[in-house]
């Protein structure tokens, strides 16, 4: 919920209006000029609504790529497929992953996909299932992936995971 708060202050022959952070407007104390501040505040915050319900926008947009990456981590799209796929540009889904995210999101895409096979190596499947459960051409290109990230093979993982139950 949106709260609107305006915090007037008397000075003289002069009134201030604060609205929401924004600059302080000084106008005389008639009903006109105090009409013509809040029409320019009204202004000023429909600009600010306006922003704000791009960046919602943008955020609901992103956390939907990432559910839907959730859902089909074989899913190749490149970003631009993504990003079109959502109605943004390459460009707007790469800074607000950045931003959101601390990383672009390739890299959240890999490391997805390395806590997905984790799971799936836990739980006794194959890695040449895995491998293809996760959109890899082959199990090789999978177990690569893999040990960049985690410096033991998907085997190797499995081995020390079960030797620690």
């Amino acid at each position: 919920m949106y709260c609107l708060q305006i915090l007037i202050v008397l000075s003289g022959t002069t009134l201030g209006l604060y609205f929401l952070g924004l600059q302080q407007l000084i106008v005389p104390t008639t009903l006109g000029a105090i009409a013509t501040a809040l029409t320019d505040f009204d202004d000023r915050l429909s600009i600010r609504l306006r922003n704000l319900a791009y960046v919602c926008i943008l955020f609901f947009s992103v956390s939907s790529i990432l559910d839907f990456l959730h859902l089909h981590p074989a899913d190749n799209s490149s970003l631009q497929q993504l990003a079109v796929q959502h109605n943004m540009t390459e460009r707007t889904l790469a800074r607000y992953s950045q931003k959101e995210l601390g990383m672009s999101l390739n890299e959240w895409r890999q490391r997805l996909k390395v806590m997905k096979a984790m799971s799936m190596l836990t739980e006794g499947k194959k890695v040449e299932s895995i491998a293809l459960d996760l959109g890899y051409a082959n199990a090789s290109a999978f177990i690569n992936m893999f040990k960049r990230w985690m410096v033991y093979t998907p085997d190797q993982f499995r081995k020390l995971y079960h030797s620690h139950q």
